[in-house]
């Protein structure tokens, strides 16, 4: 792969994420969240995209188990992701051909989940409280105010659960990758239970970069 592509379909949020590895895969691919789906994708340069004008199933399954993880993903989710991503290929006119020896691309795709922990930092001002004694032409006494010392940060510290999905695509003849995008996107229980609407979205982010531009 030489080339790099990277998009972030609105995640928001200032601070510093420190990713903590998670092994399980997650029941739901990607959560609907406000904060939106971030994407980058790989392709390789002299790949004729417009070329390809088939796709298939690699075999024995297009679905790959993640490498840090014992757990699969549940057969309805990988029929949903399976639906999205063969609707999304379709409508940009590569038609599906069940006999992988007769396809132009073998299409893989593999479900991950991990821990992010997000930390935002916020100034905050340090005072210190002052005495002393006044004077003026006609009043002596004494007064008391607060001096703004120095600044500190307060740290907010928020864990939540980061779902991806990475489909890769293979030159069948030149036996070698030519496109790889992948999508990540908080998920919460609403999203575990009913996935289907946030894969499909998460697809179609995924494959706005597929063919490549250039």
């Amino acid at each position: 792969m030489e080339n790099l592509r990277k998009g972030s379909k609105g995640r928001s949020g200032g601070g510093r994420r420190l990713a903590i590895a998670a092994g399980a895969v997650s029941a739901a691919v990607l959560a609907a969240c406000s904060t939106g789906v971030d994407t980058v994708s790989h392709y390789e340069k002299t790949a004729a995209f417009s070329s390809y004008k088939t796709f298939a199933w690699a075999r024995p399954e297009p679905y790959v188990p993640s490498a840090d993880s014992d757990t699969r993903a549940n057969a309805s989710l990988r029929e949903r992701i399976q639906s999205a991503i063969y609707n999304d290929l379709t409508q940009k006119g590569v038609a599906f051909v069940e006999n992988e020896d007769e396809a132009d691309l073998q299409v893989t795709y593999t479900v991950g989940r991990r821990d992010q922990l997000d930390l935002d930092y916020y100034p905050n001002m340090v005072a210190t409280p002052y005495y002393g004694i006044g004077y003026s032409t006609h009043i002596r006494g004494y007064y008391a105010g607060y001096d703004p010392s120095y600044w500190s940060q307060e740290v907010s510290a928020r864990m939540y659960t980061e779902g991806t999905l990475t489909i890769d695509m293979f030159d069948r003849r030149a036996q070698k990758s030519v496109w790889t995008g992948m999508g990540s996107r908080p998920i919460d229980d609403k999203d575990r239970v009913n996935p289907g609407p946030v894969v499909d979205q998460v697809v179609k982010e995924i494959l706005s970069d597929y063919p490549p531009a250039d």
